[in-house]
């Protein structure tokens, strides 16, 4: 009889379970599916740009993007982790603590990320002469502080997503993004030109986001979340008791690529054309290894 009784027990925890297993594999599969066309669009994407700029400049655009992703990881903080650990912990239970939360990683992540942007547009030139190596690419300098600035909003806005456990959605916003960013390449860059294919980057980029904060939105209002100044404030040791010690790891890599990528570059003669090739080896190494990433990140 308590073989049979602990036999129940064990049908009955496994059928319990199944609905959880059937969101984990929904959950992985539209995930890996939009990451997938993101990537293979960002490929083709990057194989464009390199061949209508050329290895020199493109040398300088994968610099340039290297250096929009260190930006990225010291000023979003890990606040996106932040946003989606919290959400998921406290959505049933506590939706105000959630907003809250929400609203805390948003505003320290957006005022740290227009402070970095600010720094830099105050002297583009010398931005532009010691990253890219000549002071005319100093409105490329502006546009990508601005791609900066958005990639670091607009990963807060995909993480509390996340955290709603919105692949579908999330994934049907990647995959449309990802074409209408290539179309946006497609017919503003132009050949020989590393500003206007910045330019079309960043505006590809301030269209993501917009859609973004729209579903954001729209699913925390779906989901009843509010809150107030005073529960935001409340809300604000997130930052040093989990996104500081979170960004350490990703600080070191992160500056290590960053650094490597610079003295490359400073090597002259063919400095920029190896950083254009390295570039390009990210690219490809990113589509290999996107279903790994995807399934341990879902």
């Amino acid at each position: 009889m308590t073989t049979q009784s602990g036999l129940v027990a064990r049908i009955s925890a496994l059928a319990a379970r199944r609905p959880a297993a059937t969101a984990l594999l929904q959950g992985v599969l539209w995930s890996a599916g939009g990451a997938a066309v993101e990537r293979l669009c960002s490929l083709v994407q990057a194989l464009y740009i390199a061949r209508l700029l050329g290895i020199e400049l493109f040398g300088r655009y994968g610099l340039l993007f290297t250096t929009i992703g260190l930006i990225g990881s010291v000023a979003g903080l890990q606040l996106g982790l932040t946003a989606t650990i919290n959400v998921a912990r406290y959505k049933l239970t506590e939706p105000g603590r959630a907003t809250a939360i929400i609203r805390v990683c948003e505003i320290v992540s957006a005022g740290l990320a227009v402070l970095v942007a600010l720094a830099i547009a105050v002297a583009p030139e010398t931005a532009a002469r010691l990253l890219l190596g000549e002071p005319g690419h100093a409105n490329v300098i502006i546009a990508g502080a601005l791609i900066a600035v958005l990639s670091v909003v607009t990963g807060i806005q995909e993480s509390v997503l996340q955290g709603f456990e919105e692949f579908q959605k999330l994934s049907l916003v990647r995959i449309v993004m990802a074409f209408g960013g290539l179309a946006i390449v497609l017919l503003g860059a132009k050949p020989g030109d590393l500003n206007s294919v910045i330019v079309a980057l960043s505006a590809a980029t301030a269209l993501r986001f917009a859609v973004l904060v729209v579903l954001k939105e729209q699913t925390m209002r779906h989901h009843g979340f509010s809150t107030t100044a005073a529960a935001i404030w409340q809300e604000k040791s997130v930052i040093w008791g989990f996104s500081l010690p979170s960004v350490l790891a990703t600080l070191v890599g992160g500056t290590a690529a960053w650094y490597g990528m610079l003295l490359l570059a400073g090597q002259g003669g063919q400095g920029f054309q190896d950083v254009a090739i390295v570039t390009v080896g990210q690219q490809w190494r990113g589509v290999v290894l996107y279903l790994a990433a995807i399934t341990s990140s879902v």
